[in-house]
């Protein structure tokens, strides 16, 4: 999760806004959590079932995101914001 920090960080000059994860897996909130500098919040999908899998998109708290609920698939997960 060092490279989310340091994009997050380094975003004042790149004006960075979303970070887009692949393959989070469940025990990932932990490393989500710690990966979200200040100023940061994300949003999580994890796989029902299976392994591995899940999404996570980490944007700016100045951007005003909310969940849009979608229908779930069992082959693949999707996350509306």
């Amino acid at each position: 999760m060092f490279v989310c920090q340091s994009a997050m960080i380094s975003s004042n000059h790149q004006m960075l806004e979303f970070l887009l994860l692949t393959e989070t897996k469940p025990c990932d909130c932990v490393s989500l959590n710690e990966a979200c500098c200040p100023g940061w919040n994300y949003f999580q999908q994890l796989r029902i079932l299976g392994c591995g899998g899940g999404l996570a998109v980490i944007h700016g708290e100045n951007l005003k995101c909310s969940l849009y609920p979608l229908e779930s698939f069992a082959s693949f997960e999707s996350l509306g914001l």
